[in-house]
Parts: C-alpha cells; sequence; structure tokens
C-alpha cells in the first residue's frame, strides 16, 4: 500500500511538472490563435499568473498533504469513472481491451437520433461500431498516457457524426 501511495505521489507530481511546462511552452502560441466558446474567457485567464496577481496571500497554504489527499479520496469515491493513475494496468490483454471497448462503445438502451430527427437502427451502428476496428487489437496492448492541452468532444466510437437522445440538445 505503502509503494502505491509513492508511486501516485511520484506520478502526481511528474504530471503537474508536465502540465507545468507544456503550459509554459504553450502559452504563447495558445495566446495568438485563442478562441472560446466560454463567454468573457480572455487567454489571461488560463495562466496562473492572472489569478495569484488578485489574491492578497498568493503564498498561503490552502490544505495540508493530509486535506488534499482526502479531497482526492472523496472525489475517486464521488466520481467512480476516475481512475488513480497508479491503478491503471500498463498493458491489457485482447480480451480484456475488448470488454472496456465494447463496454464504452455499446449502443445505448435507449432511442438515438440523427439531428434531422431519424432514429438509428441496427444498420446506422453497424459501421460506427466498425471504426473500433477491433481486427487491430493486439494480444497484448501497452497502456499509453497523454496530456490533453485542447478541450474536445468525448466519442464513444471514433466518429464525426454526432447523435441525440429524444431531447435532441443539438447545441
Amino acid at each position: 500500500m505503502k509503494h502505491k501511495q509513492r508511486l501516485n505521489s511520484l506520478l502526481s507530481r511528474a504530471l503537474q511538472l508536465t502540465i507545468l511546462c507544456c503550459g509554459l511552452l504553450l502559452s504563447k502560441a495558445y495566446s495568438q490563435t485563442f478562441s472560446s466558446d466560454i463567454p468573457l474567457l480572455q487567454p489571461q485567464h488560463l495562466t496562473a499568473e492572472y489569478w495569484l496577481a488578485k489574491v492578497a496571500d498568493a503564498d498561503q497554504v490552502l490544505l495540508s498533504v493530509e486535506q488534499i489527499n482526502e479531497f482526492n479520496r472523496q472525489t475517486f469515491l464521488q466520481q467512480p469513472e476516475m481512475l488513480a493513475i497508479a491503478e491503471i494496468p500498463m498493458s491489457r490483454s485482447a480480451s480484456e481491451l475488448s470488454a472496456v471497448l465494447q463496454k464504452v462503445s455499446a449502443p445505448p438502451g435507449s432511442a438515438r437520433f440523427f439531428a434531422d430527427g431519424r432514429q438509428l437502427g441496427p444498420a446506422d451502428w453497424a459501421p460506427l461500431l466498425q471504426q473500433l476496428n477491433p481486427e487491430a487489437i493486439q494480444p497484448d496492448n501497452p497502456t499509453r498516457f497523454g496530456l490533453v492541452t485542447q478541450r474536445a468532444l468525448m466519442r464513444a466510437v471514433p466518429s464525426e457524426l454526432r447523435v441525440f437522445n429524444e431531447a435532441m440538445a443539438l447545441d
């Protein structure tokens, strides 16, 4: 258990350093090409310096290490879809990866619709599920970590096609 906590701590620090370095490298380029769908958001709002300048005592410790650990523990309890980095397997077998893909990418239990109101049927789902490329799954599939640098839509299948529930929220 102690080894797992130490590994988690090291991975957390490495991730923080990576984010900081990427942020520094990207901040200048990003501010030159900045666009957002969030009203009134400006590039400076995405920098730590902007927010630190607004705080009277920016060096004040707000939470102890124990409080941060408890906050993180509660976050993981409330959001079961989150995984601690140290608990992510370093690789998955073909059957394990297939099971994950089938769970995440299965057609939903309730009806889905195209933007024009037509309901998707099995013939519509088949090519979408084929895009998962199940034939390319290897006997052993190493985990690859990445750093998100731009907001994007989460998709259950690799497709630009948008489908909607009966509420038809097209925005």
